[in-house]
């Protein structure tokens, strides 16, 4: 056997120990792979370039085009322009890495930057600092990728996203779905203003992660009294952390369990403001997909805002796929027999959440029923739970319009708000941004795989 060969073979017994793949046949320091979408993505060994120092990251947060934790998908409708660049944090492999995506040739192309010797480098430009080798690549036209992309036009973060610096944690207010929500305070052009922070938190998948900031990118379009608002998201850093109006009473469901003796008329007003809001999202084609009274807090004024856009999406029909979790207690018979989600599917979930606040949420609806007996009893074409007696009639009337099979004969959110609400005016779409903006941020919407203490198995 050859010295070169031996030479070859102990070299491959030593990758194979630190874990390390040899290198095809002509292979060099990066490589380029297509994604599903047709954009190209030059990458590195993960063992280079990983980011998970604060000094890197004070760094990056420096850099007014650093977008931090932003999904690709995000980004990408940030990038117009031949040259137009920003940088992003990303994974491979489980190792954060820093990425360059740049526009050129109308494509959008993703590169990591690789670090070696203490040095960060792209197609064997070498320089100490990540901000140094962006400017030697701008000022002197050298391309990124060897198809001849340039960096010519850094993108600015919107105003949207905020510094993890500005946001004080305080105590914790619950749990959801993606993390845990606790008190803050904002610190905002010389202010400070209470806010509730939603924190992603844990090992979570790349999908979860990009359907939480999307949440955010929601919420932020929105601008109703009803509607809890959202100041924006800090996506630079672990966890990313989505800052919302503080609503001091704190969930619904748990404000009626505590509090028996609540007024007829404070009910039925709790229920003309969650017509409101939900009113509002409905003319703006927002799904919600998880009305309930556990989704819903309260504001100064004891008044509702619908919150928790976890699920929501943007459309005419949004369908699901078998293995879902999906809570079935408040959902319509056509997402059983058909999958789907729509507008009325809304409506049906907003008569349970009617009966929930008279039922004061003193249980959950069909209380005695596993998942399946109540998936009958909602697809059985009979009224399905037991309103409570003391309800007034115009209440059980609206829950009884809620809950009409055919979606077709079942009133829209619109003519619930002008049964409820007859003398306001109605929120119709006066703001063309916002429907332009729900293409975008949603069109990428994919099931997400949260699990619910109140979901079944679809």
């Amino acid at each position: 056997m050859s010295k070169e060969r031996l030479s070859k073979e102990k070299v491959e017994s030593k990758r194979r120990e630190s874990g390390k793949k040899t290198p095809r046949s002509g292979s060099a320091e990066t490589s380029t792979a297509r994604s599903s979408k047709g954009k190209s993505v030059t990458g590195v060994s993960p063992c280079d370039g990983s980011v998970d120092s604060k000094e890197i990251s004070n760094h990056l947060v420096a850099l007014k085009y650093y977008h931090g934790m932003m999904p690709r998908e995000e980004i990408e409708d940030l990038l117009k322009n031949d040259g137009d660049f920003l940088l992003r944090k990303t994974e491979v492999t489980k190792v954060p890495r820093i990425s360059i995506s740049v526009m050129y040739n109308r494509r959008i192309r993703h590169i990591l930057i690789s670090n070696l010797e203490g040095q960060w480098t792209i197609r064997g430009v070498k320089k100490k600092e990540i901000s140094e080798l962006i400017e030697h690549h701008m000022k002197q036209k050298v391309p990124v990728q060897s198809d001849g992309a340039l960096l010519l036009n850094p993108i600015s973060r919107p105003d949207f996203y905020m510094l993890h610096d500005d946001i004080i944690l305080g105590d914790k207010l619950g749990s959801g779905a993606f993390g845990a929500v606790h008190k803050g305070v904002l610190k905002k052009d010389g202010k400070t203003i209470d806010v509730a922070v939603k924190l992603l938190k844990g090992a979570v998948k790349k999908r979860n992660r990009a359907n939480f900031i999307k949440e955010a990118h929601i919420m932020y379009l929105f601008h109703h009294r009803n509607v809890v608002q959202i100041y924006g998201i800090a996506p630079q850093e672990e966890p990313l952390m989505i800052v919302l109006e503080l609503c001091p009473g704190g969930c619904l469901r748990k404000h009626l369990q505590k509090n028996k003796d609540i007024t007829e008329k404070r009910l039925i007003s709790y229920v003309k403001d969650a017509v409101r809001g939900l009113c509002y999202l409905a003319l703006r084609r927002v799904i919600h997909r998880d009305i309930a009274a556990r989704n819903c807090l309260l504001g100064k004024e004891d008044d509702v805002k619908i919150s928790d856009f976890g699920l929501s999406c943007q459309g005419e029909k949004f369908k699901i796929e078998k293995g879902s979790r999906v809570p079935v207690k408040w959902l319509a018979p056509e997402t059983f027999k058909d999958g789907v989600f729509t507008s009325k599917t809304d409506v049906w979930s907003f008569g349970v959440m009617t009966w929930e606040i008279f039922n004061r949420c003193a249980t959950e609806p069909f209380p005695k029923d596993s998942s399946k007996t109540a998936r009958a009893k909602i697809c059985s074409g009979k009224t399905a739970l037991e309103i409570p007696p003391d309800t007034p009639q115009a209440m059980k009337d609206l829950m009884k319009k809620c809950w009409i099979q055919d979606p077709e004969i079942r009133p829209s959110f619109e003519e619930l708000f002008q049964l409820l609400c007859p003398d306001e005016p109605v929120p119709i779409e006066d703001d063309k941004r916002i429907l332009e903006g729900m293409e975008e941020i949603t069109k990428h919407i994919e099931p997400s795989e949260y699990i619910f203490k109140n979901h079944g198995i679809f």
